[in-house]
């Protein structure tokens, strides 16, 4: 009982996919990349200021990806590749829901990554 308990909790922490900004902070220093569903040029900065990263480094997710991810376009090979482009990443959206599902996607193609909780409403206190 105590036992498979511990193996539970071992499982949860390793199929996490939702972070907190201070997890996304740590992934993010540890070569996690950044990537964010296009909004605006103002969350641009706030995620470069937030994470201390050049603006360069937070990364647009190509809706063409998104696409191939959620309708499964394409071979399955195409799919896997696609899925391989968000291996470890932080993905950001404006209020967490659209990475979440992002990231559950990602998690059916083996790909770990991760969704920050609350998006970047939840980092800069307003929307954009």
């Amino acid at each position: 009982m105590i036992l498979s308990s511990i193996i539970g909790s071992f499982m949860d922490i390793n199929d996490k996919i939702e972070v907190d900004l201070e997890e996304a902070k740590k992934l993010v220093a540890k070569g996690s990349e950044i990537m964010l569903f296009e909004r605006s040029y103002a969350e641009v900065q706030v995620l470069s200021e937030t994470f201390g990263v050049h603006e360069d480094k937070v990364r647009i997710i190509d809706m063409n990806d998104v696409q191939t991810m959620h309708m499964h376009y394409g071979e399955e090979e195409d799919i896997k590749k696609t899925a391989g482009k968000f291996s470890n990443a932080v993905i950001v959206c404006q209020h967490g829901n659209t990475s979440r599902m992002m990231a559950k996607m990602l998690a059916k193609e083996g790909v770990k990554a991760y969704s920050l909780i609350g998006g970047t409403v939840g980092i800069s206190g307003h929307e954009f």
